[in-house]
């Protein structure tokens, strides 16, 4: 079993947890801390997978779409995709 440590910190009298109710802070300041790492790791993930797509792009491993019918291929290949049998999975 792990013990809980405390944490004292100041904060400027406008901060928004002074809102709640003496006795609710703690829970409400846990639930933001959470979200925070939550939130970080997400971000950290997406800049990852950012990453990756830009160095496909700049690799030319990508489709131009036009806005019109079917994305081609820089080469000119045509890329045929059954969605019906896609969608009966």
């Amino acid at each position: 079993m792990t013990k809980d440590k405390r944490l004292e910190i100041r904060l400027p009298s406008d901060h928004w947890i002074w809102r709640y109710p003496p006795g609710s802070r703690s829970k409400r300041m846990r639930e933001a801390l959470g979200l925070m790492e939550t939130l970080q790791n997400t971000l950290t993930n997406l800049d990852r997978r950012l990453e990756q797509v830009e160095e496909i792009l700049s690799a030319g491993e990508y489709f131009v779409v036009s806005g019109k019918g079917e994305p081609e291929p820089p080469d000119g290949r045509k890329i045929k995709f059954d969605t019906e049998a896609f969608m009966d999975i």
